[in-house]
């Protein structure tokens, strides 16, 4: 047996090579279990007559040669529960080598994953007809007060399940089976306030809010003005840092993601011109942040993480807390 075929041998990828006729002239140890070969028969024999388990593959494999390029094929070969990927691969004296990797985890990841992500659209329209119903209420001058309070709550509450469905969607999409409940406080991200109205209030303060979404601007203004706070607004990372260094906010809410300059990039330049004792640097992200995230962030400026999707009574308590310990020089 020659040093390439010992080499084959070794590996846990199942490999399988042919000649320029397309008969198989090695194949290894892997292969045989996962195809169910004996590879001792099958030499000297063509492609389909040596495999004929290759059968629902062998177009996609008489095309990829015809490329005369390497080629991993679109469709897994499968096999009872098993499922390969198939590379197909030119050999330089002629002939070609078949590539067989077990990705039967994988598959049946996806299909989990998928299952996963069925059931959660599904759930992720049950909020809707209560918020609609809810919202129709308070349109209505002619109904109770005590109705629309109760059409309140139930807006409320059916927001607050709506963020653990897009905490699960997000945990989906990283491949994790379960979310966590929560983003967990630590130094960076602010944890809840136990009374968050006892804190003094900075009414007249300046805050730039930087978002590329108009809807989520005019929700966060709107509230601050309310709040007494003088607020202007930019919709990307280029023009925060512009507008800032000109306007010198006192605080600077920053979206993560904006066009032109992210909400982290313009975090660094800002800090880079503006002490913590002259602007507090906020990110208001919609997402679940991981520690990882978090030091990062702070390593760029940030002084606080807050969750814009989380009640705004507790970010605005959580801001100006911020602002409070981080008095000016």
């Amino acid at each position: 047996m020659s040093n390439e075929h010992l080499w084959l041998d070794s590996l846990i990828d199942g490999f399988m090579a042919l000649d320029a006729a397309g008969c198989v002239v090695h194949c290894n140890s892997a292969v045989q279990d996962m195809l169910g070969l004996d590879c001792e028969l099958i030499i000297g024999r063509g492609l389909l007559d040596a495999a004929p388990v290759l059968a629902a593959s062998s177009e996609a494999i008489h095309d990829a040669m015809a490329t005369g390029e390497a080629q991993t094929l679109a469709a897994p070969l499968v096999l009872g529960e098993r499922s390969f990927s198939l590379r197909v691969s030119p050999v330089v004296r002629g002939g070609w080598t078949l590539q067989f990797v077990d990705v039967s985890a994988q598959v049946a990841s996806d299909r989990r994953r998928g299952e996963d992500l069925a059931r959660l659209a599904h759930d992720m329209r049950n909020p809707l007809a209560p918020l609609r119903t809810a919202l129709e209420l308070l349109k209505r001058p002619t109904v109770a007060d005590a109705t629309k309070e109760r059409a309140r709550e139930i807006m409320d509450r059916q927001i607050v399940e709506l963020v653990g469905m897009i905490d699960r969607l997000q945990a989906i999409g990283r491949g994790l089976r379960d979310a966590p409940a929560s983003a967990p406080a630590g130094p960076f991200m602010a944890p809840a306030l136990a009374d968050p109205s006892a804190l003094p209030h900075d009414r007249g303060a300046r805050v730039l809010v930087a978002d590329d979404s108009e809807l989520v601007q005019q929700s966060i203004v709107a509230l601050l003005r309310v709040e007494g706070y003088e607020v202007r607004t930019v919709s990307d990372g280029e023009a925060a840092v512009a507008v800032a260094n000109e306007w010198k906010p006192r605080y600077v809410l920053l979206d993560l993601h904006m066009p032109r300059l992210s909400g982290v990039d313009a975090a660094k330049q800002l800090r880079a011109s503006h002490p913590p004792g002259d602007m507090v640097i906020v990110m208001m992200s919609g997402v679940s942040l991981n520690d990882a995230w978090r030091d990062h962030a702070k390593q760029a400026g940030f002084d606080l993480c807050v969750d814009k999707t989380a009640d705004p009574n507790e970010w605005l308590a959580q801001m100006r807390a911020a602002g409070l310990v981080i008095r000016p020089a």
